[in-house]
């Protein structure tokens, strides 16, 4: 009798075992699950932000070109009349990447001017009466172009470079992304293996 109340014993503790076991592995495949629709949700932002940044880099450069058009056209007293990109840039800045808001919106800043500039040289090219004037408009087309672009590039080159930083970031590269950056710039990388 005694061996068999204490068989029963066992068997109780070994359900209750049983039933804690099953208890535990409900609540760690639980946190498991947890954690990997995070880290899903985290990769899927990433992939996400990668691909508007690219978005954002393409059209930064559309930009360029729409200016540089611009400015060959406005030598013939001509303006491109398709859609400049300048608040697809800003657009995308705002909703995907708060830290490009204020190199993009330099950038952005810096292609309007020129635009402006472009159309008004446009119109003093349209408007003037003889060769003498056109050649007049034409150097100052070009004596006031070629400082704007400039800062046009400039300003590209800056936001491209913090967004190079930002998309190794997103690849988990951030510690590569200095000698790129220095290779880029012209500077010497630093020596961070101290």
């Amino acid at each position: 009798m005694k061996r068999k109340g204490e068989n029963f014993a066992t068997k109780e503790d070994f359900e209750a075992l049983r039933d804690q076991l099953r208890s535990n592995t409900r609540t760690v495949e639980g946190i498991r699950s947890e954690f990997g629709q995070r880290d899903w949700a985290a990769r899927e932002w990433a992939t996400i932000k990668r691909t508007k940044l690219e978005e954002l880099v393409k059209t930064m450069h559309a930009c360029r070109e729409y200016l540089q058009k611009g400015m060959r056209l406005a030598t013939s007293g001509k303006f491109d009349e398709s859609r400049d990109q300048m608040a697809d840039c800003e657009s995308l800045t705002a909703l995907y990447f708060p830290s490009l808001v204020g190199p993009v919106n330099c950038f952005t800043k810096a292609c309007r001017e020129l635009y402006i500039l472009n159309l008004e040289h446009s119109s003093h090219m349209l408007s003037a009466a003889n060769d003498n004037e056109r050649n007049t408009a034409l150097a100052a087309l070009h004596a006031a172009l070629r400082p704007k672009f400039q800062a046009v590039l400039a300003s590209l080159g800056r936001a491209e470079d913090k967004a190079v930083v930002l998309m190794q970031e997103l690849a988990g590269m951030a510690k590569q992304s200095a000698p790129l950056l220095a290779a880029r710039s012209g500077a010497a990388p630093e020596d961070n293996s101290k």
